[in-house]
């Protein structure tokens, strides 16, 4: 996974004051509106973590870690479901062994032991996918559902290629190469602009309206003169 040295903060302020000069006039509140402080910051996860519980998602093995300062209790165990980012943070959808219920574990508090445990088989989550499961302990706890257009698609590239420029969008994990990234923006303009930054193939998952957006796109810029 790769890490930049550029301070994310300042180069995220820099490039929120370059949006601002483009967007219409009438939508400049909601970038005014945006700040940045320490308490925000993402939290930075070992790449290791990362590799060794992805991959007992992807092979659906059990495993054991300590998690956070509770270093006097038995190690955790459970059963990996998926690895979903949200709002600067990883975390791991699990079922707990121990306790017999649905977990949330933030990946930066995690300290596995022999991640590649028992084989295990999947259980359904109850709303029907991580994403939407996280979203829903966290509802109310953030304003990532301010944005008024939303995009989903599955990027062709590596998790470590897209978290340092997810902001408060969600991510999760389909196979080494490839994400499902949900991002909100205040445009469908805004959102394609988002995932083209990435210069990377990509598949639309949805919604329709997001789809339907597509074609006048490709028209509009089929028919842009070069000077």
């Amino acid at each position: 996974m790769s890490s930049s040295g550029v301070d994310l903060d300042e180069g995220a302020s820099r490039a929120l004051a370059t949006v601002r000069q483009v967007v219409p006039p009438r939508l400049r509140h909601r970038i005014d509106g945006i700040r940045f402080t320490d308490a925000g910051r993402p939290e930075r996860v070992d790449p290791t973590v990362l590799e060794a519980v992805g991959a007992a998602v992807r092979e659906q093995r059990t495993i054991r870690f300590d998690y956070g300062d509770d270093v006097d209790r038995m190690p955790r165990r459970v059963e990996p479901h998926a690895v979903v980012a949200r709002g600067g943070r990883w975390y791991l959808v699990a079922w707990e062994l121990e306790k017999h219920e649905w977990r949330i574990y933030r990946l930066d508090r995690m300290n596995p032991r022999n991640p590649a445990g028992a084989p295990f088989a999947r259980r359904p989550i109850p709303t029907g996918d991580a994403r939407t499961f996280l979203a829903a302990r966290f509802k109310g706890s953030d304003g990532a559902d301010a944005w008024p257009c939303y995009g989903e698609v599955v990027l062709q590239l590596p998790a470590g290629d897209i978290a340092p420029w997810l902001g408060d969008g969600e991510m999760q994990q389909v196979s080494d190469a490839e994400c499902r990234v949900r991002v909100g923006s205040w445009s469908w303009a805004g959102v394609l602009s988002w995932i083209l930054r990435f210069d990377a193939p990509f598949t639309v998952v949805g919604p329709e309206e997001f789809v339907r957006t597509l074609p006048g796109f490709a028209d509009r810029i089929s028919g842009t003169s070069l000077v």
